[in-house]
């Protein structure tokens, strides 16, 4: 079934209506994240716009989608562009915009007053970002946009891992906030963790310590002495800089910064 809801209550105004996510965008869709987590959601039969800086690179980002999935049928479920030409449309369809842009406030709320411009009210918006603070990301933006921002920290790489971390700031409706956990649980089957808005959430305060660590015996001992020692051995689905290296060193900077 594509169609999927939950009737929630809007204290604004006292009335019920249905929240559900049909139809997403995901800009940075030619980055990591941004293009897995876009072809889940195109695997679970929903619509998909892939967006980034050029048609060219989201089609690379569907690429590396169809490859994760090995099946090029999820191709059906998604639309390649870039923010000039179909940001305005993508938007204003859309039910979730998903931000994955570079981990840069400013970046991020250039973005977001776009985003914010050409959304519908009510649409949710979330990103998946868990060293910035998302206060000061949506800040300044429309008291309606705040009221269904949040994030949605997709452990990496999200294919194979379920985890999600979900995190409002003070002025999410809980409301957004309960049908968002429900709908990653239920529709993407991930293993949803509540986080309070700290830097690094709760996974990344504890893995990236180790990460930096890893980081400073690897300048003696070699990356991949260290992956081997630190691998599969340990039940990690991947190892700790193969990891880094899939996330990006911007991201891993951002979050130790944080």
């Amino acid at each position: 079934m594509n169609n999927w809801c939950l009737l929630v209550s809007e204290n604004t105004d006292k009335r019920n209506r249905a929240l559900k996510i049909e139809t997403t965008v995901v800009l940075g869709a030619s980055g990591t994240v941004g293009s897995l987590v876009g072809g889940i959601l195109a695997q679970n039969g929903i619509k998909v716009y892939f967006l980034s800086r050029s048609a060219a690179r989201s089609q690379k980002g569907l690429e590396r989608a169809m490859a994760q999935a090995r099946s090029e049928v999820i191709a059906k479920q998604v639309v390649c562009g870039d923010y000039e030409t179909l940001l305005e449309q993508a938007c204003g369809e859309a039910d979730w915009v998903l931000e994955c842009v570079a981990e840069d406030m400013d970046v991020k709320r250039r973005m977001y007053e776009q985003v914010d411009r050409f959304r519908r009210d009510g649409s949710i918006v979330s990103s998946v970002t868990s060293s910035l603070v998302l206060e000061a990301l949506s800040e300044g933006q429309s008291d309606d946009f705040r009221r269904h921002f949040l994030s949605t920290h997709f452990y990496n790489p999200p294919s194979r891992m379920l985890a999600c971390e979900l995190c409002g700031q003070s002025r999410t409706d809980p409301a957004v906030t309960a049908f968002m956990a429900e709908f990653l649980a239920k529709r993407l089957r991930r293993v949803v963790i509540p986080v309070k808005p700290t830097a690094g959430f709760a996974g990344n305060r504890i893995a990236f310590v180790l990460f930096a660590r890893i980081t400073e015996l690897a300048a003696q001992h070699g990356v991949e002495m260290m992956d081997y020692l630190i691998g599969p051995y340990t039940g990690r689905i991947m190892a700790p800089l193969a990891t880094l290296d899939l996330v990006g060193l911007d991201i891993h900077a951002a979050i130790i910064r944080s």
